[in-house]
């Protein structure tokens, strides 16, 4: 997962303002890096976090700038304002990502600048954006610079084994860069289109483009390619295939103000709030304080509150960014432990069911809140989730060294899981959604549910050889 984004305009006069405001609004997509590229009086500039003296190069530094977006890029906004961008494309890194990005790939007659959020898996390791932008090079070359052509045989030619939004310049020799961006025929990952003054607007998220002020225009299709220059665009849908766009967006990944697909992301949390404060009425109204933990767990406490018709408390505030983020173990634990300030005088004494959007390692619950409520005093700490149990990877985790572990297994009930992970949790008791509960709040049913069900839109022919190592990985029942 990582942020894109897009701006094209008439002139140069609020290019760098929209792309800087778009940016910083989809961080919730990542903070281990950010950067920009700007299309400016014929070149392509580069501005990466840690930051290069020389943006030309397309490589970043190793400074110690911050690396979140505001932080890095506020104090150069008059830097890239003065290049007098028409263009601009941007990114910002999840930590898996791996790379700074835009990243600069070079031909004999052109230059490309690559931003993605997504996924190419290789027979036995992830692969990059610059694997794909180097393909969708060599692809120019067979189609005689026909961009559509390029993209289409790209999209053909990786169908089954990757997923993928981008956004991206090319300049061909002596003509000016042209702004591109394109969605895999999956469509897993999201990317929408809007308007703002005398720009366009491609991103990963629609709240990036209320951010900037811009008109939602359309979502971007899975399998459409957008081409971009002066302040115009055209588009074409090159490659059509069923659709899957990640269940995850809308439970974690994306912000509660964006709308994905047509459905508001806080609307789905707060429906499943609904849907579990009605079926636990009488748990909920016995225990003497419920509280979400923050952030992501707020929409969804929203609803539980409203169905169950019992206020929700302030049980802790958040203390740290999103640990998700963190790969290294060691590392993530620390993290988790300092994510959260607990309302000690609120749980002390009292029976507390903490709300949450979804248990993926468990480090959070059982480090950073579990834990932490118990230390404050509570004589029992219930968790309550909005989403079902993980019971496969996600397939941004399809490479053999993967971490990532999962609770459930699928098939199992939902009970016999939530059991399993109370113990192993801390918690006394672990209450669940089911899949069906999550696709019905939803309203759309072509989705990817692969991390719930193992049933995977893509990557067919390494599941027989994945799943098998990867349920070896996971945790020990005991």
């Amino acid at each position: 997962m990582s942020g894109v984004i897009g701006v094209d305009s008439e002139g140069s006069e609020n290019t760098t303002a929209i792309a800087f405001r778009a940016l910083v609004a989809l961080q919730n997509r990542g903070e281990a890096g950010c950067g920009v590229c700007t299309a400016s009086s014929g070149k392509l500039l580069y501005w990466l976090s840690p930051y290069s003296d020389d943006p030309e190069q397309g490589i970043s530094g190793e400074g110690r700038e911050s690396s979140k977006v505001f932080e890095f890029l506020y104090p150069r906004l008059e830097k890239i304002d003065a290049t007098r961008p028409r263009s601009i494309i941007g990114h910002t890194l999840f930590e898996k990502a791996g790379n700074i990005q835009p990243t600069r790939i070079n031909g004999e007659d052109v230059q490309m600048a690559i931003a993605m959020d997504g996924t190419v898996v290789g027979k036995d390791r992830l692969l990059d954006e610059k694997y794909l932008g180097n393909e969708l090079l060599r692809f120019l070359r067979q189609e005689d610079g026909n961009l559509q052509g390029a993209v289409k045989k790209l999209m053909e030619s990786f169908y089954g084994r990757a997923y993928y939004c981008v956004t991206m310049l090319l300049k061909r020799k002596d003509d000016e860069p042209v702004m591109a961006a394109f969605r895999d025929p999956t469509g897993v990952r999201p990317l929408c289109l809007g308007r703002a003054d005398n720009a366009y607007v491609v991103a990963s998220e629609s709240v990036a483009l209320d951010e900037c002020a811009a008109t939602f225009v359309k979502y971007v299709e899975p399998g459409e390619l957008c081409i971009f220059s002066g302040g115009n665009y055209s588009s074409e849908k090159l490659v059509d295939r069923p659709h899957a766009h990640c269940l995850f967006e809308w439970i974690y990944f994306a912000r509660i103000q964006s709308v994905l697909e047509g459905t508001h992301v806080y609307e789905f949390r707060k429906r499943q709030g609904i849907k579990m404060g009605t079926r636990y009425r009488d748990v909920i109204q016995a225990s003497d304080v419920i509280g979400a933990s923050p952030d992501s767990g707020r929409a969804f406490g929203v609803g539980v509150s409203q169905s169950s018709g019992k206020f929700s408390e302030e049980i802790a505030s958040r203390n740290a960014r999103r640990t998700f983020q963190i790969t290294d173990k060691k590392l993530r634990e620390w993290a988790a432990e300092v994510k959260f300030l607990i309302n000690g005088p609120v749980v002390k004494g009292k029976w507390v069911i903490v709300e949450d959007d979804s248990i993926v390692r468990g480090t959070v619950g059982s480090k950073g809140m579990i834990g932490k409520i118990r230390a404050c005093g509570a004589r029992r700490v219930d968790m309550m989730v909005s989403c079902a149990p993980l019971t496969g990877p996600c397939m941004k985790d399809f490479y053999p060294e993967s971490t990532t572990a999962a609770f459930g297994r699928y098939g199992e009930p939902v009970e016999e899981t939530a059991k399993f992970v109370a113990r192993k949790l801390g918690a006394d008791r672990v209450y669940y959604t089911t899949v069906e509960d999550m696709l019905d709040s939803l309203g759309i049913d072509d989705v990817c549910t692969g991390c719930f069900t193992c049933q995977y839109p893509i990557l067919q022919d390494l599941l027989p050889a994945y799943l098998p190592s990867y349920a070896k990985s996971t945790i020990e029942r005991s």
